[in-house]
This record gives C-alpha cells, sequence and structure tokens, in this order.
C-alpha cells in the first residue's frame, strides 16, 4: 500500500501566508491608483479648459476674417489701426456700382481684455480673457493676430494664439 505520510497530506489551497501576500499587493495597487487620481483630474480640467478656451478664440477669429474677407479696403468706411479695423461688408452690386452694408468695427479694449464687435450703433463683446489683438495692413490683405488667455484649477496660464492673412475681396 502506498500511503502519503501526515494528516493532511494531498490537501489542496492557499496558506494564510499566500493570502496576506496578495492583500498587500491588492493594497499598494489600490494606493497608488489613488494617489494618482487628482493627476488625473487636474489633467482632464487642464484639457477641457485648453480646449474651451481654444475652440473659442478659434470660432471669434473665424468670424472676425470672414467679414473682414467679405468687405473690402475700397469700402467707404475702410480704418485699420493696430487694435481695431473698420469696414463695410458688400451687400451687392447695381451695374458698376457697389453696394455697401452698414459699418463694423472690431475692437479690442486692453483695460478689460474684451473684443467688441460694433455694427449700427449695436455693442456686443464678442470674447473676454484677450490678451492681445493686432490688426496690421500686408500690401492688400490684413494680418490678425488673437490672443486668448484662460487659467486652469491651478492656476496655470492656458494660452490660446491664433494669426492669418485675410484677404478682403472687393
Amino acid at each position: 500500500m502506498n500511503r502519503k505520510a501526515g494528516k493532511h497530506a494531498g490537501a489542496s489551497g492557499f496558506t494564510l501566508l499566500e493570502i496576506v501576500f496578495v492583500a498587500a499587493i491588492c493594497a499598494v495597487i489600490s494606493i497608488s491608483l489613488l494617489a494618482a487620481m487628482p493627476k488625473w483630474q487636474n489633467a482632464y480640467y487642464d484639457n477641457t479648459a485648453f480646449a474651451v478656451n481654444n475652440d473659442r478664440a478659434r470660432d471669434v477669429f473665424t468670424r472676425m476674417c470672414d467679414e473682414i474677407r467679405d468687405s473690402g479696403v475700397a469700402c467707404p468706411d475702410w480704418n485699420l489701426t493696430s487694435s481695431s479695423i473698420t469696414f463695410n461688408q458688400c451687400s451687392g452690386a447695381e451695374l458698376t456700382d457697389t453696394l455697401w452694408g452698414p459699418a463694423v468695427t472690431y475692437s479690442y479694449n486692453a483695460q478689460a481684455h474684451t473684443l467688441t464687435r460694433t455694427s449700427e450703433g449695436d455693442s456686443q463683446i464678442v470674447c473676454g480673457n484677450v490678451q492681445s489683438v493686432t490688426f496690421a495692413a500686408n500690401g492688400d490683405k490684413v494680418e490678425i493676430t488673437l490672443v486668448v488667455q484662460t487659467h486652469s484649477r491651478q492656476g496655470r496660464a492656458i494660452t490660446a494664439q491664433l494669426s492669418g492673412l485675410v484677404f478682403p475681396r472687393n
């Protein structure tokens, strides 16, 4: 007869030492994940703030460029300074005459950090947290730079800068 020696011979299972070791490993992993969670949340909020700031700046920049593109340097109210631009959009033509719409002005207020659009006496702030806006004539083109800045929850500056050349059509 072939019998195994010992009272628990052939028994299977985990020892107390193995269970404690696995519990310790699980605890270390859980603590590590919990410690990393605030960094992940901060990164998420920073990326969200960056995306919102960038989208807002791009929307304003695109609208402004589209309106300037529909104007022309020959329009009656054309005026360009480093911090503002005034123009008329073409609203049609009759034989040899170009018809111009009302004057539109984009102006930057450095004290309030805002970009304002004014037309027919109606002024609207189109963007806040504006650090700078510059308009410059570049031949028959207009060079525009827009810098919009916000801050993360930790106070870190999040900046969106857009620039480009606009070719007025008329």
